[in-house]
């Protein structure tokens, strides 16, 4: 994680166990195994879509008042945690509260900490695959994790609380971006004309229908049209003004291509809302 974000987060006073976060070599599987497995993953993270769906909008055809946002966030933490953990935890209610609760806490008290200071400084898997010769190994996070730590040896890698700070981490990582996400996307298309929602649903049955009805990778890859509003929706609503902020760690400092001196500890950014909403760009 780069040093700026840790210290805008303030990770060694909001995260229950700050080795974990600053050794994050929960990158490596992220990199190397759930790029691969994605996939794998599709189906059974749809389930879980469809399910949280059904469970918090419904399939009705009267009107129903929802939040949006409050919603989203529980569509996305079951599908985020299929992926994690597996089922059927992925769909256990404390364990999303939980998460959900230290996704939004973390920026509120890194916000609070900064305001009062310039810092002065049970519920994982407990399976071994060894011991116990586990022949259905479930594919999630959670247990490559499990299996990363076994390899290299190191019992408090895979010890409960070390799994579930883990965990915990990613939850932060994955729950406030994606429903921030799919909330502007939802509020888009419900302003938006009918032919555009009608286009986009002819898009995904017709794709499906070519995938015997079945979701995978090679599907939704050829939704062209779902991944344009996407990508615009998030294009036009960003959450921050500024991007790619980074902090000079150099004790010299840097100096730019252009001959720019930027001392040790400055903040860099580029003015990410201005040039994404720039016409001649």
């Amino acid at each position: 994680m780069h040093a700026h974000t840790a210290d805008n987060l303030e990770l060694d006073y909001t995260t229950p166990k700050p080795d974990v976060a600053n050794n994050a070599i929960h990158h490596v599987l992220i990199l190397n195994n759930l790029t691969k497995q994605i996939g794998n993953l599709i189906p059974s993270v749809v389930e879980e879509v469809v399910w949280a769906f059904d469970k918090h909008w419904g399939s009705g055809t009267e009107y129903k008042e929802v939040c949006v946002y409050e919603t989203a966030q529980r569509i996305v933490g079951p599908a985020t945690n299929c992926a994690l953990v597996g089922k059927p935890l992925c769909r256990n209610l404390e364990s999303l509260d939980t998460a959900m609760a230290y996704a939004q806490a973390v920026p509120l008290t890194a916000t609070i900490l900064r305001f009062v200071w310039e810092p002065i400084p049970d519920e994982a898997r407990q399976q071994d695959p060894e011991a116990h010769k586990v022949t259905d190994e479930p594919n999630d996070f959670l247990q490559w994790t499990i299996r990363q730590a076994k390899q290299m040896g190191d019992p408090y890698l895979w010890s409960p609380t070390t799994l579930t700070v883990r965990i915990m981490i990613l939850n932060f990582a994955a729950l406030h971006t994606t429903s921030f996400a799919i909330t502007h996307a939802l509020l888009d298309l419900v302003a938006s004309k009918q032919e555009y929602i009608d286009e986009l649903r002819d898009e995904v049955e017709s794709v499906l229908a070519e995938h015997n009805g079945e979701w995978n990778k090679r599907a939704l890859a050829q939704m062209v049209k779902i991944d344009s509003v996407l990508r615009e929706s998030q294009r036009m609503n960003s959450p921050m003004s500024v991007g790619l902020t980074r902090n000079v760690t150099a004790k010299e400092g840097i100096t730019t291509p252009s001959g720019v001196k930027i001392p040790y500890a400055a903040t860099v950014c580029v003015p990410g809302f201005t040039v994404m909403h720039d016409d001649e760009v």
